[in-house]
């Protein structure tokens, strides 16, 4: 990944975490590696872990702005494995809950929008 790509990643990642925190959630992990697949952003809120996935654009990335970006199942399924591999080592036995956020950024890296869609996805479920 380029450096380009890693920036734009990360300024869609903290503005997720800024979003979130702002409303009581309160981060557990950030880029939590199992294997080779890696969670945005853990959150714990009301005793449910939260899985939050980033997909991070500039405005001039030929992407409609109204157009959501996808996860694709193969994709849900690292995020659940992944999930399940986390609250496991900690011992939650409570609810999870997968999230995503859809950060939008001007060519200059200025935040645009940020659309945050809790329970987006279930492993399994088709994603809409």
């Amino acid at each position: 990944m380029s450096n380009k790509n890693q920036r734009t990643g990360k300024r869609g990642e903290d503005a997720a975490l800024a979003y979130l925190q702002k409303r009581g959630y309160r981060l557990l992990e950030r880029n939590w590696r199992h294997h080779r697949y890696e969670i945005d952003l853990i959150f714990e809120k009301a005793g449910q872990l939260i899985f939050v996935e980033v997909k991070t654009r500039t405005h001039d990335s030929r992407v409609e702005r109204d157009e959501l970006p996808a996860i694709q199942p193969a994709q849900q399924e690292r995020i659940f494995d992944a999930a399940m591999a986390y609250a496991e080592a900690q011992g939650h036995e409570g609810e999870i809950r997968f999230d995503l956020f859809a950060v939008l950024l001007a060519v200059d890296g200025c935040l645009l929008e940020v659309e945050h869609l809790p329970n987006a996805f279930y492993p399994g479920m088709p994603f809409f």
